[in-house]
């Protein structure tokens, strides 16, 4: 099977070995008509068009032996993909840590076209059990034309930070790729990645200074510091450390 876009030449060959040398016939299997001078091998094309398009099959003779073989095969005139017109691109957005989130892509071409998915630039491979790749399905022809709709989506089951990027759907076949983008932004609560240490020190000597990491996103903290249970109010919301003084009993 090749693939070729409309209007490009193509070159239909065949071979054989025998002696003395054969005799070829290449025709449409449409039509059964001989398209080639019995004496050449070739069959060319200058521009692939729809009624050119079929399962072209090459019979090779011997004019001694009188022996025929057969071999076939499958041309198709190929539409690189576009956007599907009458479904919504993807869309960049906002979505909390946890969330199921789905993204579609629609697009249209012929043959029908292969999709896979790409995060900020890398493949996207089946196995991760929070993202899930639904295979592309193929829907109705597009109306009035040989094309079809082609439907592929990436699903989050509780989408994680660290699923943050951008996304590219890409669809390919014969005549071409067409790819369309999204950027998902993951918002999450503070995490703390550092934690206060415990310090030693001797009563009424030396200060005691703490502090404490977090991220988020948004990543504007406020921060609020405890002794005992109780809230310091010497502390302000946008200080992750504080220095305690003389430290007493």
């Amino acid at each position: 099977e090749i693939q070729i876009k409309q209007n490009e030449p193509v070159e239909i060959s065949c071979e054989s070995h025998s002696e003395p040398t054969a005799l070829y016939n290449i025709k449409l299997q449409a039509d059964q008509k001989q398209l080639n001078n019995p004496n050449t091998n070739v069959y060319k094309i200058p521009k692939l068009t729809f009624d050119k398009e079929g399962i072209y099959d090459c019979l090779t003779s011997n004019p001694l032996t009188k022996i025929k073989q057969k071999r076939s095969i499958k041309v198709i005139l190929a539409i690189q993909p576009e956007r599907d017109l009458d479904r919504a691109p993807p869309q960049s957005k906002d979505v909390d840590e946890g969330a199921t989130v789905s993204i579609e892509c629609g697009v249209i071409g012929k043959p029908p076209p292969k999709m896979f998915w790409q995060k900020d630039g890398k493949n996207i491979t089946q196995g991760d059990n929070v993202v899930s790749i639904i295979p592309a399905r193929s829907l109705a022809r597009y109306p009035g034309e040989k094309k079809t709709k082609v439907i592929g989506e990436l699903k989050f089951n509780g989408i994680r930070p660290s699923d943050d990027g951008k996304y590219d759907c890409i669809a390919w076949n014969g005549a071409g790729s067409f790819q369309m983008s999204a950027r998902y932004n993951v918002l999450y609560t503070p995490k703390i990645s550092g934690h206060p240490k415990n310090i030693t020190l001797k009563e009424g000597q030396g200060s005691a200074q703490f502090s404490c990491q977090a991220h988020a996103n948004p990543d504007k903290i406020s921060w609020r510091w405890y002794f005992n249970g109780k809230e310091l109010s010497t502390t302000s919301p946008s200080q992750n450390s504080f220095t305690r003084g003389l430290v007493k009993r």
